[in-house]
């Protein structure tokens, strides 16, 4: 190296983190909306402090609003996966009603190395998070929507985590259940009904799931981690296939994929 040249340091790897936050009418009971909008400016600050002395990782993050009104339901924050020390917050407003089935369809086509997950340096199976009040409004769109989702590499192997916002025990949850079914690190968060115990929520799983990523990377991971990552690899990660007309009109469901 030629004297006086300073050697670049190591790109980070990227763990892609994305939320798909429910912006239906019924998150204005409580002012359920507006903590989220707390929480998550908070969570965001307090994750960049936290953040800040990793040498190995760097957060990219996006939100997936569902339920807008119009005839787009499912909207980004952003167009692309940003840093997350470049964020900006824009606050949510409670709109219409849960089309959760639309909002799983339209992550499943950004989970590909020609969506979202473009990193150089290469990325960690991602976080994402659901964040919702209530059941969807097309069960039967939600659960087509689950199944294409389900034969996404990337998602399968995500840390998947469902943050029912005052929701409790004795409400209807099977889709929570149903968004984190298979994934060994999955949760289900009920009774959270405030920006403190949301704020709590958010930041133990991002960082969580940062800190086990980042200690597997180090150390070789568990076999089963790394099976997970070398098989999203040898995918090569095809673009999703578009959703057949059947599919479109709402009549039959997805085939499983064949072995």
């Amino acid at each position: 190296m030629p004297p006086g040249m300073k050697k670049s340091p190591p790109a980070k790897t990227v763990l892609p983190v994305i939320f798909l936050i429910d912006v239906s009418d019924s998150m204005s009971i409580d002012s359920r909306i507006g903590s989220v909008n707390t929480a998550m400016q908070e969570s965001i600050e307090a994750l960049n402090d936290k953040m800040l002395s990793n040498t190995e990782l760097e957060i990219h993050m996006n939100v997936l609003k569902f339920g807008c009104k119009g005839e787009c339901q499912c909207r980004w924050m952003y167009d692309e996966m940003s840093p997350l020390n470049a964020f900006i917050w824009e606050n949510l407003e409670a709109e219409d009603n849960t089309p959760l089935g639309k909002a799983y369809f339209e992550l499943d086509s950004k989970l590909s190395r020609s969506g979202f997950l473009t990193s150089p340096s290469g990325s960690y199976a991602p976080v994402i998070i659901l964040i919702t009040d209530g059941r969807p409004n097309n069960r039967k769109e939600a659960e087509k929507g689950l199944k294409r989702l389900n034969t996404n590499s990337w998602f399968v192997n995500a840390d998947r985590m469902a943050i029912g916002v005052g929701l409790g025990e004795d409400d209807d949850t099977l889709f929570l259940d149903d968004f984190v079914r298979g994934c060994p690190n999955g949760r289900v968060f009920l009774e959270v009904s405030n920006a403190a115990s949301l704020i709590s929520s958010i930041e133990g799983i991002v960082i969580n799931s940062a800190m086990i990523g980042a200690t597997r990377l180090r150390t070789g991971g568990d076999e089963q981690y790394q099976d997970g990552l070398d098989r999203i690899e040898e995918k090569g990660l095809e673009e999703p296939v578009p959703p057949s007309e059947e599919e479109e009109e709402g009549s039959g469901g997805i085939e499983e994929p064949q072995p």
